[in-house]
């Protein structure tokens, strides 16, 4: 079961972390949607928390999160996204 700290996250981190992740959340009813946003949160919670880790783990500076923007493309790339970088320097 996905922990309290989640639960208030707040929809646009969860639904972040749950596209990021690559997980769909089909539902059809409010009761569907808490039940789909649960399983698909304790899904993807573990690599969430992993990857928090290791950015905090690997500080860069403000506009030069070059490792960083490494890490998301190569997990947008996974997923089959088409991946734009270095716009903005870092973005």
């Amino acid at each position: 079961m996905a922990s309290q700290k989640w639960r208030w996250t707040g929809a646009a981190g969860v639904g972040l972390a749950l596209v990021a992740s690559g997980v769909s959340v089909p539902a059809t009813t409010t009761d569907d949607l808490d039940a789909s946003l649960t399983r698909g949160i304790d899904a993807v919670e573990e690599r969430v928390v992993a990857w928090r880790r290791d950015f905090h783990q690997h500080p860069e500076l403000s506009n030069r999160e070059v490792r960083t923007a490494g890490k998301v493309a190569e997990h947008l790339r996974a997923l089959g996204l088409e991946v734009r970088t270095e716009i903005a320097h870092t973005g």
